[in-house]
């Protein structure tokens, strides 16, 4: 059937009815006829054309049911199926990891997301195996943004990612510290602020702010006074009235 004249036979029907004799397939036998067909149509591309998309999403679909991806990375590599948005989402369903992400079925997510051009996907995808700096280098590569590095913290937030945007790539403090908060993760948000107090970064990230007006920073003092960090609320609370004052002060003079 992979090897059809003229491929005829490479159709998702065909495929459809391998899929009907997998469904048959006594247990323990291997491989599957699904898989044995999907490696045959992969196999034969360069006699025909790329396999299309409908089809490679079952191909790649079968070899991860039969734990190949040694195999997919092989057709991915070869440029034989055709990828979407689908597969990459497949792809990443697939990893059991809790936490960062070091399997191959991550890394083969990463692989269709190079292919398919989602750079924001790709951005994630690295982030979500802990390689920041590569996320980040791969964000400013690619123009993408300070919305979609805010974005990122709010889907993967992580102390070190939120230390990496105030320190390295100068993002301010307080919108960081908002982001966190508006996503509920407030075990993050009081890392951000020991870690920065630690290395005695807090005052300067502080003193470098300049957030919008709507930041609320006294609901951050009370947060961290009320999870026991009350020298991190006292700085945060200076800060905040000094901001005031010199704010007060500004519209004073604007006035006049």
């Amino acid at each position: 059937a992979a090897n059809s004249p003229g491929g005829f036979l490479r159709t998702m029907d065909t495929l459809e009815e391998f899929q009907l004799l997998e469904e048959e397939q006594v247990e323990g036998e291997e491989p599957g006829p699904l898989f044995t067909y999907c490696t045959a149509l992969m196999d034969s591309v360069p006699l025909y054309s790329p396999v299309p998309e409908d089809q490679s999403f079952e191909c790649i679909a079968a070899a991860l049911r039969a734990n190949r991806t040694d195999t997919i990375a092989q057709w991915i590599a070869s440029k034989h199926p055709t990828l979407s948005h689908r597969t990459a989402e497949l792809l990443l369903c697939s990893c059991q990891c809790r936490g960062r992400c070091d399997c191959e079925s991550g890394t083969l997510a990463i692989a269709v997301y190079r292919e398919i051009d989602d750079h924001t996907m790709i951005v994630h995808s690295l982030a979500r195996q802990g390689a920041l700096y590569r996320a980040l280098d791969h964000a400013k590569s690619q123009k993408l943004g300070n919305d979609a590095l805010m974005f990122l913290l709010s889907k993967l937030p992580s102390v070190d990612l939120a230390a990496l945007l105030v320190l390295e790539e100068e993002f301010n403090i307080g919108e960081v510290l908002e982001c966190l908060v508006v996503n509920h993760n407030d075990s993050v948000f009081i890392g951000l602020l020991k870690l920065l107090d630690d290395n005695n970064d807090l005052r300067t990230a502080l003193v470098s702010d300049s957030s919008h007006d709507g930041i609320n920073w006294t609901t951050f003092s009370d947060m961290c006074a009320s999870l026991g960090e009350e020298k991190i609320a006292e700085d945060i609370q200076a800060f905040a009235i000094t901001n005031d004052a010199i704010a007060s002060a500004a519209a004073s003079l604007t006035e006049d």
